[in-house]
């Protein structure tokens, strides 16, 4: 997966101070608000991005075509909704905390009777 560097360029990392400043302060830019985009712009700034050439690399078109192939990549694998979890490759009825630990004791169970 491409990944955003904190130089606003395409790389393979670095864009991690950029997502923890933007969850960190995530009460701060989501909402309704017509400033939402512009406060979620200066906090990434302010981890060093270059949010002149972000913006640019976004109108390039590039983020929209790896948002698309992010799309059919989950409805190829059946996710319809979020949160979905898979536990060695299937899919699981539901989110509930009780299935989904139940569905992992049993795979490792399984996986262990086959060694």
């Amino acid at each position: 997966m491409k990944k955003l560097s904190s130089k606003g360029s395409i790389s393979s990392g670095n864009q991690q101070p950029v997502l923890d400043a933007l969850l960190d302060g995530q009460r701060s830019w989501t909402g309704q608000s017509a400033n939402a985009s512009m406060r979620a712009w200066a906090i990434a700034q302010s981890t060093g991005l270059d949010v002149k050439q972000a913006l640019k690399h976004v109108a390039s078109g590039a983020v929209d075509t790896l948002l698309a192939q992010d799309v059919q990549d989950l409805k190829a694998i059946g996710v319809k909704a979020t949160p979905t979890f898979f536990v060695n490759g299937k899919p699981l009825a539901s989110t509930d905390p009780t299935l989904l630990e139940e569905t992992v004791r049993s795979e490792v169970a399984r996986i262990r009777s086959l060694h």
